[in-house]
């Protein structure tokens, strides 16, 4: 059997599904990841956050989670994509709003497929289609202050694989709105 891996993965709703409000969509999609093989698990605090790109959407409610898993990366990335379609995850429009949304944000420290093609992921914003299925670290995560906020809460000192910088450097150098516009909830 594989030894287990560490996995980091990013969360977020701002769309009701089956009478769950953004919130419990999140709350039970980690539920679901729990059941699916993902152990250890951590969760960050919760957070309001504005949509990114900025659009009229809803705020969306984001966390990160960690855990370990017997799961290959691919094999998560899959279990990821089955959890979102389970809560209604359509992919019609690029960046719009989304019952769920499951991003895997870094697994085991690993730059997958290689550091030039995740350069070329990373070096362009407008990604196309042709984009590999996979890019590890997410390729940007070091640029939203709604994934390294709630990654700051679980493990402030991770080191990004290709930048080495610190999930609290990486948030300190996001723009001072970016960071302020990342509120947390109050879960009752």
């Amino acid at each position: 059997m594989m030894e287990k891996k560490h996995c980091w993965l990013a969360l977020g709703s701002n769309l009701p599904y089956g009478g769950m409000e953004p919130l419990q969509v999140i709350e039970a999609a980690i539920t679901a990841l729990q059941d699916a093989g993902l152990d250890q698990t951590r969760v960050s605090g919760l957070y309001r956050t504005e949509p990114v790109p900025k659009s009229d959407q809803p705020d969306f409610i984001n966390c990160v989670i960690t855990g370990k898993t017997h799961h290959k990366a691919l094999e998560i990335l899959d279990i990821c994509q089955s959890i979102e379609r389970i809560f209604g995850r359509e992919r019609s429009t690029r960046w719009g709003a989304r019952t769920l949304d499951i991003d895997i944000i870094n697994y085991d420290h690993q730059i997958y497929p290689s550091l030039d093609e995740w350069r070329a992921v990373a070096d362009h914003v407008d990604v196309s289609t042709d984009m590999p299925k996979l890019v590890l670290p997410h390729p940007f995560m070091h640029q939203r202050a709604f994934v390294l906020r709630p990654l700051c809460d679980l493990v402030p000192g991770w080191s990004h694989p290709v930048y080495s910088r610190t999930a609290t450097d990486l948030l300190s150098e996001q723009p001072e709105q970016d960071r302020d516009s990342v509120v947390a909830v109050e879960v009752k």
